[in-house]
């Protein structure tokens, strides 16, 4: 997948994103906590820890929506990259102190397989109460975070 077509499918996503109603006062959190090599490095499995806290917004029970992450590796003298994600219907306590586990692959579209090391990742998720009308979004921040492939 070219650069391009990466940048219109991330528009893409941005603008559904931007268009779920949301109140700005939950919080959601993503925490990275592992990434594995799949298919020889045509893809990395990325684990990370989804919490919510609820101030009015979401209720108790809510439901992780979906998730994606996007990699960035540097593999010697290239720089190599994808992304994935998955939609998900999963429940969701949101007190603050209940992490749910959720899983992407993230595929290779450089050309150079992703390797063991480290690696640049970004991950977003949102959660919506158990309706869909309101939802709140959460993210690795805009620097995105380091991680170790495994």
């Amino acid at each position: 997948m070219n650069k391009n077509s990466r940048l219109i499918t991330a528009l893409m996503l941005g603008m559904a994103t931007l268009s779920i109603p949301t109140l700005a006062t939950a919080t959601v959190t993503v925490d990275i906590v592992g990434a594995s090599l799949v298919a020889r490095g045509a893809g990395v499995l990325v684990t990370a820890e989804v919490t919510c806290d609820t101030t009015n917004t979401l209720p108790l029970d809510s439901v992780i929506v979906g998730f994606g992450a996007d990699i960035t590796q540097r593999v010697g003298r290239f720089t190599t990259g994808g992304d994935g994600g998955t939609n998900l219907n999963q429940p969701i306590i949101c007190d603050g102190s209940t992490p749910v586990t959720v899983e992407a692959i993230v595929r290779n579209f450089e050309g150079v397989p992703f390797k063991k090391g480290l690696a640049l990742i970004g991950a977003g998720t949102t959660v919506c109460d158990p309706n869909g009308i309101v939802c709140e979004s959460g993210d690795t921040g805009d620097t995105g975070e380091e991680i170790r492939i495994r």
